[in-house]
């Protein structure tokens, strides 16, 4: 797979205004086939497939916890999605 050049850099406003919704696809897709996805495995989506310049990994506990917090605002009662962003050695 081909990286896009980076149009976004990884900045807290950039996380939060153009990694959430491409972050929530994937994490749905996760949960619908029953598996996990590591950090490293969204780092990498996101730089490659969002155009993102390099994610430092402790970043993506950002883009979870933002995505939860989303999430939480519409129904303060919906499945912890960020719990399917894993370590690599928890898989």
């Amino acid at each position: 797979m081909d990286k896009k050049p980076a149009q976004y850099a990884a900045t807290n406003e950039n996380l939060t205004e153009y990694a959430l919704k491409p972050a929530m696809k994937w994490l749905i897709a996760t949960a619908l086939d029953g598996s996990k996805m590591t950090y490293g495995e969204l780092k990498k989506r996101l730089e490659n497939e969002a155009s993102f310049s390099t994610i430092f990994a402790t970043r993506i506990g950002f883009v979870a916890g933002s995505l939860m917090s989303k999430i939480q605002e519409t129904d303060p009662h919906a499945p912890l999605i960020n719990v399917l962003v894993v370590n690599q050695q928890d898989l």
